[in-house]
């Protein structure tokens, strides 16, 4: 019998008009799971700089949005963070694609995880994601910036 990973996608486009999808797991597994994906969304929409124009499980949800710029409009350059499932410790990666600036303390290299977008999207992160056997997101517990290809 094969086996279901339930995932939801978020659909970007970037200012310079490049699209871009992450795929996160879902902690619900079932066959017609459901959940808040458009407040994940919105919790992503407010930290980057690119317009987050669809999610996507089971179903798509097309969102009226447009990109904006700033000084990590691509969606090459991310903030990384990291997590945990809560259940197994095994670590967990959530990215958001061209993140404004003022996510970062100073120095741009670090996430000011005392944010409240950064607050929210952990919330939204425990609320709805997980591994493929149902076990649940731990909080954000921390972020840094990820350049782009040839950025120092």
């Amino acid at each position: 019998m094969g086996a279901q990973y339930n995932q939801v996608l978020i659909h970007l486009l970037d200012a310079n008009g490049r699209p871009s999808v992450n795929f996160w797991t879902t902690v619900d597994q079932t066959a017609g799971g459901t959940g808040a994906y458009s407040a994940l969304a919105a919790a992503y929409q407010d930290m980057t700089y690119a317009a987050v124009v669809a999610i996507q499980y089971q179903t798509t949800i097309v969102l009226e949005a447009e990109p904006t710029t700033g000084d990590y409009q691509s969606v090459l350059d991310r903030a990384v963070f990291m997590s945990h499932i809560l259940t197994t410790r095994q670590p967990s990666l959530i990215a958001i694609a061209a993140p404004k600036a003022d996510l970062f303390t100073a120095g741009h290299e670090v996430v000011d995880m005392t944010d409240s977008r950064v607050l929210a999207l952990s919330d939204e992160v425990q609320a709805v994601l997980g591994d493929t056997q149902g076990h649940g997101n731990g909080p954000l517990e921390y972020g840094r910036r990820q350049r782009a290809r040839g950025q120092r």
